[in-house]
């Protein structure tokens, strides 16, 4: 049984990550719960060296697959936002220092021209 997937990518507001994690991390381990309760059974009772054993073994990895494909999925969301986080704090807002040092240079040769006007 092979499933299809699909990439989606949708923006959520930077203070509303937390609580998209969160439903994320809670699909995820209801998810999970979910196929324990599917396959727990498999180790109960005989016949465990069988093709039935094989095959739900086979559908548990696959689910197993899914889930961990979810995990991933959060993990990159969570270190993609203490990414930008690490990096809005170390951004010190840029100081215009070519633009000031060109005006004061500006400043200083009129103020020569001034004083040389003065002077004449």
């Amino acid at each position: 049984m092979t499933t299809k997937r699909v990439s989606l990518t949708y923006s959520v507001k930077i203070d509303k990550i937390e609580s998209e994690v969160e439903r994320l991390l809670n699909e995820a381990l209801d998810n999970l719960e979910d196929t324990y309760a599917n396959y727990g059974h498999i180790t109960s009772g005989k016949g465990m060296l069988s093709y039935e054993t094989i095959s739900e073994i086979d559908l548990l990895r696959q689910e197993l697959a899914d889930i961990d494909l979810s995990l991933s999925g959060i993990h990159n969301i969570i270190t993609a936002y203490l990414g930008y986080q690490a990096q809005a704090l170390n951004e010190k807002p840029a100081l215009p220092t070519d633009n000031v040092k060109q005006q004061l240079f500006e400043l200083k040769n009129r103020l020569d021209n001034m004083s040389d006007e003065n002077a004449d």
